[in-house]
């Protein structure tokens, strides 16, 4: 089955995105992104309610390495502000629990 919602093209981008994302977030990039599709068949007129997870299948639609993949990684600057950002906030942290 296809992802219907968008050309697979786009995975590529969107797994690209979540890398800049992680890395901005945590002060590191992800090793790797796997993007994935849950697909289970439901029945409309199914007299009793079915077990979605018994059914459903996880398949891989797009799988990108952060380090090599282009465009995965933030630009210098703001991988240096989030490393920043992210220690001041381990420190502010601390800091808290010490006056506790």
């Amino acid at each position: 089955m296809r992802w219907p919602l968008a050309p697979r093209v786009w995975l590529g981008w969107h797994a690209r995105w979540w890398c800049r994302r992680w890395a901005l977030e945590h002060g590191e990039p992800p090793a790797e992104v796997v993007l994935e599709q849950l697909i289970a068949p439901i029945e409309p007129l199914a007299p009793t309610p079915v077990d979605f997870w018994a059914r459903a299948r996880v398949e891989p639609l797009a799988r990108i390495r952060c380090a090599s993949e282009p465009f995965a990684q933030l630009v210098d600057e703001l991988s240096a502000w989030a490393r920043d950002d992210r220690r001041r906030h381990v420190a502010s942290v601390a800091a808290r629990r010490e006056h506790k």
